[in-house]
């Protein structure tokens, strides 16, 4: 059963026609993914997103986690900016990911929330706070 999640009820500010084409973050924004469902899939989730950049695991790509961790947690330089360092998958699709390991329903104790965040290539956060952030409570009910 299809569970539409909208993350934001703004809508997306990718046009259809105008697909990413780079890995790099635009300037002015920054690297940006939204949220636009959560589909369960058995014991784990699949979220599909948009993204302002096309996500490349050798250069800048996605840090999906549960919002037990922020941002600064996920990246592998946690400890120069002085927090314990959280657990996350690495996603470097520009549509979409499947829950699994760090991101699976039974790893995520009281969190109802997936984020997403890039990092770069060294797996460092770029931005806080270009945190995205999608609520799964109701698809959570449903996982096997």
């Amino acid at each position: 059963m299809l569970l539409a999640l909208v993350a934001s009820a703004c809508g997306s500010r990718f046009a259809d026609d105008e697909p990413p084409t780079s890995s790099t973050c635009p300037a002015d924004e920054g690297c940006v993914v939204e949220f636009v469902s959560a589909t369960v899939d058995g014991e784990q989730l699949t979220l599909t997103w948009t993204a302002n950049f096309v996500p490349n695991a050798n250069r800048n790509h996605l840090h999906i986690y549960w919002d037990t961790f922020t941002p600064a947690q996920v990246s592998d330089d946690a400890s120069d900016r002085n927090v314990a360092q959280g657990l996350w998958t690495e996603s470097a699709s520009p549509t979409g990911f499947t829950t699994g390991g760090a991101t699976a329903p039974a790893a995520r104790g009281d969190a109802t929330r997936l984020c997403a965040v890039a990092a770069d290539r060294d797996h460092r956060v770029i931005d806080e706070g270009d945190q995205r952030c999608i609520d799964v409570t109701a698809a959570l009910a449903e996982v096997g």
